[in-house]
């Protein structure tokens, strides 16, 4: 059973996007030692590719929107620590707090 701290609880509910810090604990108490070496690696990773006061988008210019490749790493990082986790690969939409549904808008031009 891994010996998670509050800051280390916090860290794994950041990167899996998780809003719910009683329910990470109990996932991570579930982890094996193995699974938790495996979570601070994903820490580590995740330290490192955005250090605090670092910011991850896209930027924009005059040949078109280029993806940051830090947003790529992160997505990839967030998806492992949630698979680890046992927590399905994309975030619920009571967690990103999207429509659970499609909606249409419509458009009209006026002349």
């Amino acid at each position: 059973m891994p010996n998670a701290s509050d800051s280390d609880i916090d860290k794994v509910r950041e990167i899996a996007g998780e809003n719910n810090y009683a329910h990470v604990s109990e996932l991570i108490s579930g982890l094996t030692n193995g699974q938790w070496q495996r979570a601070l690696e994903l820490i580590d990773a995740w330290d490192t590719e955005y250090p605090a006061g670092e910011s991850v988008g896209i930027q924009g210019g005059s040949r078109g929107i280029q993806y940051d490749p830090h947003t790529d790493a992160g997505l990839d990082i967030r998806n492992r620590m949630r698979l680890l986790l046992g927590l399905p690969e994309q975030r619920d939409s009571s967690i990103t707090g999207e429509s659970g549904g499609s909606f249409a808008l419509r458009n009209e031009f006026v002349f």
